[in-house]
């Protein structure tokens, strides 16, 4: 571990960072990583550079064809489903709009053929039917 964190006074161990080598059991046993260890041979790096190629061609050509294909029916499909719930949501609203308004409108003309029929018994029994 780094010097930051040897153990204190009180006995009780250090939180690690990031750069200490953790090993379960003895610290003692924990050696840095060796410098080169991360590194590829050349080799290694060449073939992976000619596989990760190879993949990028394949990749790109499966979405200019049937990966495309794919996009555009899932696409198609999403389309069709949210177009039909958007068109039952409309519906729907349209409908409880227009059900109080026609309520409101029927009201209206009954109210008025009452009170045109209430005029015409009241007022006019001598004038004859039109």
């Amino acid at each position: 571990m780094s010097e930051a964190n040897e153990i204190d006074p009180a006995g009780e161990a250090p939180i690690p960072v990031l750069s200490d080598v953790l090993v379960p059991g003895n610290p003692a046993l924990a050696r840095p990583p060796a410098a080169g260890a991360s590194r590829q041979p050349p080799a290694a790096s060449a073939d992976a550079r000619r596989i990760a190629e190879r993949l990028q061609d394949r990749l790109h050509a499966y979405l200019a064809g049937d990966g495309r294909e794919l996009v555009e029916a899932r696409c198609r499909d999403a389309l069709q489903v949210h177009t039909a719930r958007l068109v039952g949501q409309i519906a729907g609203e349209v409908s409880r709009v227009l059900e109080t308004e026609i309520a409101a409108w029927v009201a209206q003309e009954i109210d008025a053929a009452l009170a045109h029929h209430r005029q015409a018994d009241s007022g006019g029994g001598s004038q004859g039917s039109k």
